[in-house]
């Protein structure tokens, strides 16, 4: 048994909390604000096997330019952000390329293809009204939208995604809640979702203390090396305390902690928006509506809509005018849509080719990262918490770990 220190309380920390517990270690989980309340807290709540297409793709830099300075547009640059986020940028316009295309295809397919099962294992029994295995559906307004889309459904294709073409027709009786005018639809029935993601992040943090974790509500100031390399120790709000192994999974504010100890991970916030709306007759499913690039999931408490990327740091205020686009973009879709209940912006912590870093940090051992998921947190959690343990225990897991290693930034 060894004593461990998760910090970051999202549903990445809580997973690899709650998975390293039940496996016999003496784990400690540290978040200034407690279980879900940050990033995972707002997002779209799409647990999709087949999610493996990063954010970046061929021209996306330019588009994202044309995008800004007409003042819409999914993805969003922040000019005077820009010579801070420039090197990532470098990047990430490299990861739209055929061959990065490809590399982050593969890498996700190994993270996220178990995660409903790995979710119903990890939250075990009575929690079963947090988990839904709905299908997802996507739904093209034209022809040309979906011949634009052959390379991703090429690419869900080649990973054994199974998909259903539909009909306008087809669509709309099994999704009556959608407005005529659609050009033919797209089910992928072994996707899912939460219908509330800071219940599920609650819940699974929630059993690990029940296992036997400790969470500890502080907000961790640095990491303190133990001379002779043995065990990593940190400074909290409660003072200094040692353990064999920390993870770092706190998010976007995770380098604040590593680039002190030379193990930065290269990170930008792509802060993005929801908005939960009314709607009488709710989708039995999340929808993505591919030409508009936003995604829609029936919650408890409304039909979230998220959407947008911005890239413009953490310190710049939310820019809410952004919630026009995706109420917009929802009433264009569905029929009915009512009013805000909510609206949201979070930072979503993204490594420019969208795959998480998950390993040993160089030159310290006894230091593991777990951070980078972007927009796909929520799917990849269990796969994270899964491959973390795997690192420690020094097995090899169904997942191979050569993909998510810092190295590929070196």
């Amino acid at each position: 048994m060894a004593r461990i220190a998760v910090i970051g309380a999202g549903i990445i920390g809580s997973s690899i909390t709650a998975v390293l517990q039940r496996e016999g270690h003496a784990v400690t989980c540290f978040d200034p604000r407690g279980p879900g309340q940050a990033a995972s807290f707002g997002n779209g709540g799409s647990i999709a096997p087949g999610s493996i297409a990063g954010t970046s793709g061929p021209g996306i830099l330019g588009d994202a330019i044309r995008w800004s300075l007409a003042g819409g547009g999914p993805l969003r640059l922040h000019w005077p952000h820009l010579p801070v986020a420039a090197p990532w940028l470098r990047r990430f316009a490299r990861a739209g390329r055929p061959d990065g295309l490809q590399g982050t295809a593969a890498a996700l397919h190994q993270l996220h293809r178990s995660a409903l099962t790995d979710y119903a294992q990890l939250l075990g029994p009575g929690r079963a009204d947090l988990l839904r295995t709905s299908g997802q559906l996507y739904v093209y307004d034209s022809d040309k939208a979906y011949e634009k889309d052959a390379p991703g459904r090429a690419l869900r294709r080649d990973h054994g995604v199974r998909m259903t073409e539909l009909t306008a027709d087809e669509a709309l009786e099994m999704e009556p809640s959608l407005r005529p005018g659609l050009a033919r639809a797209l089910h992928l029935p072994d996707f899912g979702q939460t219908p509330n993601p800071g219940a599920l992040v609650r819940a699974i943090a929630e059993d690990a203390v029940r296992d036997g974790a400790r969470l500890v509500t502080t907000c961790i100031h640095k990491l303190l090396p133990v001379p002779g390399g043995r065990g990593m120790g940190l400074l909290s709000d409660h003072g200094e305390e040692v353990f064999d192994t920390v993870v770092v999974a706190a998010g976007i504010w995770s380098n604040r902690l590593l680039k002190p100890l030379g193990a930065a991970v290269p990170l930008e916030s792509l802060r993005g928006y929801h908005a939960t709306l009314e709607l009488p007759r709710m989708p039995g499913q999340p929808i993505y509506p591919i030409a508009e690039k936003i995604m829609a999931t029936p919650m408890e408490d409304g039909l979230r809509v998220v959407g947008v990327v911005e890239v413009a740091g953490i310190r710049k205020p939310p820019e809410f005018s952004n919630i026009d686009r995706l109420t917009g973009a929802a009433r264009r879709i569905f029929r009915d849509v009512g009013e805000a209940r909510s609206v949201w912006m979070g930072h979503r912590p993204a490594t420019p080719d969208s795959v998480p870093v998950i390993c040993r940090a160089p030159g310290h051992p006894d230091l593991v990262l777990a951070l980078g998921h972007g927009q796909t947190g929520m799917c990849g959690a269990p796969g994270t918490a899964n491959l973390v343990s795997d690192l420690l225990a020094g097995r090899q897991g169904r997942i191979e770990p050569h993909h998510f290693d810092i190295a590929r930034f070196r």
